[in-house]
């Protein structure tokens, strides 16, 4: 049976407003809130910030749903291997905060490659599929699942996986602790930018997608563009807005045609915080429609 969550909205760094945002989502009918990490300062050197990690593991007592956790967004398994070794540091931190919090996913960002770096894709992939079998077992070892994020291009990347190409990468590990995470518009966006075709690259991924991202956008890359503000970034439709789910052009009912999601799969809402007062709601109910169209794996 598909489960549903929810970003908690963001609030101070210091994670002293996690309580009242998460409040704001008790009375939802949510499965889990996922808690983001990458936001709160709960780490400094790979080390825990004692205050920070308190205030985070009382806010989420006695809440009325799980948990998921978005771990800090620039964990690159296709860094310079220099660096890796720091990469999987703050995993290992993070993950144990997570489980701490009765956490059951795990979310990290595919490996990103910079021309400065001088990483290759190839060589680069090869590592992350070392390190992804590593952090499956950090997982296992804590009843976890480790979800790896689908991207797009921006600034200066000059590659990421595509979904097909990520679900090769996870067919490649093998790991049953190491799973997807189909972010629904980075892929529509990625799609765009590679040409490719939307919908069959997301019935590749689909299958290993415990966890997925539910936001909306118009697949327009805003990766050469400039705006003025976020305001205009909206008006043009451009880029990664995280919309409310059906008010970008995402197409939503030939997707759930499309796609075998596991039984199991938790569709998390990422609704950007500028639209949560006034569409949470709404989102929430968009989601749940998707998710009765939906069709499972065998």
């Amino acid at each position: 049976m598909f489960r549903i969550g929810f970003t908690s909205p963001s609030g101070p760094p210091d994670v002293s407003g996690l309580a009242a945002q998460m409040d704001k989502l008790d009375k939802l009918g949510l499965d889990s809130v996922e808690l983001p990490f990458y936001w709160l300062d709960l780490l400094a050197g790979a080390k825990r910030r004692p205050l920070a990690c308190r205030r985070l593991l009382e806010a989420c007592r006695n809440r009325p749903y799980g948990f998921s956790t978005h771990l800090p967004l620039s964990i690159n398994f296709g860094d310079a291997s220099e660096r890796l070794p720091l990469h999987f540091d703050v995993f290992r931190a993070s993950l144990d905060l997570a489980a701490e919090a009765g956490a059951v996913h795990a979310v990290i960002h595919t490996a990103i490659f910079r021309p400065a770096t001088g990483v290759s894709v190839a060589d680069g992939h090869a590592r992350q599929r070392d390190y992804l079998a590593r952090c499956g077992d950090e997982a296992r070892a804590r009843q976890m699942v480790v979800c790896v994020e689908n991207l797009f291009l921006w600034s200066d990347l000059t590659a990421t996986a595509s979904m097909g190409e990520l679900a090769g990468e996870l067919a490649a590990v093998n790991h049953p602790q190491v799973r997807a995470t189909f972010d629904v518009s980075h892929g529509y966006i990625h799609a765009t930018q590679l040409g490719a075709n939307f919908l069959e690259e997301a019935a590749a991924l689909a299958p290993f997608a415990d966890h997925v991202h539910m936001h909306d956008s118009f697949g327009r890359p805003d990766r050469d563009e400039y705006y003025y503000s976020e305001s205009e970034r909206l008006a043009f439709g451009a880029g990664d807005l995280h919309l409310t789910v059906g008010r970008g052009s995402i197409p939503w009912a030939d997707l759930a045609k499309k796609c075998r999601f596991p039984r199991q799969a938790l569709f998390n809402i990422e609704l950007n915080d500028r639209y949560f007062a006034d569409e949470a709601p709404e989102c929430v109910d968009a989601v749940r429609s998707v998710m009765t169209k939906a069709q499972s794996t065998p």
